[in-house]
């Protein structure tokens, strides 16, 4: 009957309907369980890598600590070496000295010469091992950091100079003021100090001369620099500079060790930067250097 029939079709819309409730009820369940074995997976991976992160972390410490470790045995083994190297050396000087002032009128002049050059080579090696320790400390010391005026740094070591200088040298300081950077005290001083004495030193052969400090921009980033109208040298020596104990100059020509630069370089580098220079011969030197 029509009534009949309109009941099968409406039982088999409902099944239809029933049937599609099921598939999607099935994919979304398929879907829910594909999404959670998903957030699974990602549960895992980031496990592992915390795991991971954790041992690199555990391996860093215990490398930081046997590095440390070393450091301190490098820097008692320095300074055990260092005086016991320096202990013969002061004998050796004494004593030279004792037989210059005591018998000094029984030698010739060539004999006198002798000890005195003997003297001289002690007194030099003294002060090379002291650089070396000195290398050593400031280069492997812990950073301290802080807000630093290098303008006021500049204008205490210019003074400085200035007082110790015997001659009343025409020299001129031009040096910039509020120069804030941020770094350790301390090593910034002595990059400067280092930088300044080596103009003073090499404008020392002038009748006037002109010694600035200041600030640059070059390829949008602050640049610091120390400039003179010195002595200047031939830039294809110029990868000697910082290396420790290489010199572009004989010793009775300018007296030094060939150290300064070598630990400002090694300073500079300690505050992320990069030290290098500029020079022609007798048209001055102009080092510039970065921080951070």
């Amino acid at each position: 009957t029509a009534e009949l029939r309109a009941a099968n079709e409406t039982l088999s819309a409902s099944r239809l309907a029933s049937l599609n409730l099921m598939e999607d009820a099935l994919a979304a369940r398929r879907v829910a369980e594909e999404a959670s074995a998903d957030l699974q997976r990602e549960a895992d991976e980031r496990k592992r890598a915390e795991e991971a992160l954790r041992t690199t972390h555990i391996e860093l410490e215990r490398r930081s600590y046997e590095l440390d470790a070393i450091n301190r045995e490098l820097d008692a083994f320095s300074f055990t070496v260092a005086n016991d190297l320096k202990t013969p050396l002061r004998s050796i000087e004494g004593f030279t000295r004792a037989v210059l002032e005591d018998y000094g009128d029984k030698l010739d002049n060539a004999g006198r010469d002798y000890l005195t050059r003997v003297t001289s080579a002690s007194r030099r090696m003294t002060q090379l091992i002291d650089a070396m320790l000195k290398m050593a400390r400031l280069t492997r010391g812990e950073l301290h950091e802080m807000t630093v005026d290098l303008g006021s740094l500049a204008q205490t070591i210019a003074r400085n100079l200035q007082m110790k200088d015997d001659l009343q040298r025409k020299v001129k300081f031009v040096i910039a003021e509020k120069v804030k950077v941020k770094g350790d005290q301390e090593m910034l001083h002595v990059v400067l100090e280092n930088l300044l004495a080596n103009s003073w030193k090499f404008t020392s052969r002038h009748e006037t001369a002109t010694i600035e400090f200041g600030t640059a921009v070059m390829e949008g980033k602050t640049v610091y620099f120390v400039r003179d109208d010195g002595a200047g040298f031939d830039m294809n020596f110029a990868d000697k500079l910082f290396k420790p104990f290489q010199r572009m100059h004989k010793n009775d020509e300018f007296p030094g060790l060939g150290i300064g630069l070598a630990i400002a370089n090694r300073i500079v580098m300690r505050h992320n930067g990069r030290l290098w220079v500029e020079s022609e011969p007798e048209k001055g030197a102009t080092f510039y250097f970065t921080l951070g």
